[in-house]
């Protein structure tokens, strides 16, 4: 889930193998701090609810073993039981965005992270490893 405030993305495996179910629940209104109240402006209303036309990823071929979200919700990483490929997804578009191989052979993907910044991916698995994989093409800052 993705858990940033406003952040309203759920992804969870699809029926068939291989698939992702993204479900776009309503805008969560952030907690309300302790103490008391902020003698400021009111705070800004809710925002719109964005339309978000995929619900459903063809991500792998083979059974899907991680599924993982940075807190803004913008993109998807998926990996398979195959282990060599993760591949990061737009959520809204529900295109493929980048493909990093982890490596040849078949490996258990243990888990991965998105950095805070979305600009680096990092995975690890049973082979003792860790690999870090940037998102921003080399052009950009």
């Amino acid at each position: 889930m993705a858990p940033a405030a406003y952040a309203t993305l759920l992804a969870i495996p699809g029926r068939q193998m291989g698939h992702v179910q993204l479900l776009h629940l309503p805008p969560c209104v952030p907690p309300n701090p302790f103490g008391p109240p902020p003698s400021g402006p009111p705070s800004k209303p809710l925002p719109p609810p964005l339309k978000h036309p995929v619900s459903m990823i063809a991500a792998h071929e083979s059974a899907l073993t991680t599924l993982s979200l940075p807190p803004s919700g913008r993109f998807l990483a998926t990996t398979s039981s195959r282990g060599t490929l993760v591949r990061i997804w737009d959520t809204t578009s529900g295109k493929l965005l980048r493909e990093f191989r982890r490596g040849a052979d078949t490996a258990e993907i243990y888990g991965v992270a998105f950095r805070f910044d979305e600009k680096e991916v990092g995975i690890w698995s049973d082979k003792g490893t860790v690999h870090l994989f940037s998102l921003v093409s080399s052009g950009a800052s």
